[in-house]
């Protein structure tokens, strides 16, 4: 099998994320798994929350299990990033620093609850401020009407990430033909949190 597969959006880092893997042990099982699959490249995208995390100490938190991870285990190439929560006043933090490797891009997650007016102008000021190409994550998981979709297809070089679990899902065909029809790149992501999720 070819290894040359990317997985954009992965909580593989051990003890970064309250809802991912705890330990190195299982991190390194992910690896393994993913290697597996054909995967050669991984996005580390730990969830940062601008209103809890700082992000020097989130930096050198997300250094710290990169070094263990890569230490136990160095057969994929793990590049980091982070999964940026939006809020009102996003462009007031420094996310530029919270970019995917060396790159622009960034991956940033929508609220939880009902689309609200403030998400675009929020993204569309922290994009302008920092010359951020953004990918958003999980864009399937927020039910968008066809209309808030195309809202998103006209930030500038934004890019749509899909859960690669959903594709087998009857349930999604609807959604992820909308989102595919919108015509913006699209990127695959497994959002691995640990080994059962």
């Amino acid at each position: 099998m070819d290894k040359n597969y990317i997985d954009f959006h992965c909580h593989i880092l051990p003890g970064m994320d309250f809802d991912g893997t705890d330990d190195k042990e299982e991190s390194v099982a992910m690896c393994k798994l993913l290697k597996s699959q054909g995967v050669a490249t991984v996005c580390a995208t730990p969830h940062f929350y601008p209103w809890n995390d700082d992000v020097d100490e989130f930096l050198s938190r997300r250094e710290r299990t990169l070094k263990t991870l890569v230490d136990a285990d160095d057969s994929l190439e793990i590049i980091p990033g982070a999964e940026v929560r939006i809020f009102p006043s996003l462009s007031e933090y420094p996310i530029d620093r919270l970019c995917i490797g060396e790159s622009n891009v960034v991956m940033l997650e929508m609220p939880d609850t009902r689309f609200e007016s403030w998400i675009i102008p929020a993204i569309e000021n922290t994009v302008y401020k920092y010359s951020l190409v953004p990918i958003i994550a999980h864009i399937e998981r927020y039910c968008y009407t066809p209309e808030i979709l195309r809202n998103f297809a006209r930030l500038p070089n934004v890019i749509f990430q899909i859960t690669t679990g959903e594709l087998v899902y009857p349930r999604s065909v609807k959604t992820l033909d909308t989102i595919c029809m919108s015509g913006m790149p699209v990127v695959l992501g497994s959002d691995s949190h640990n080994m059962t999720s």
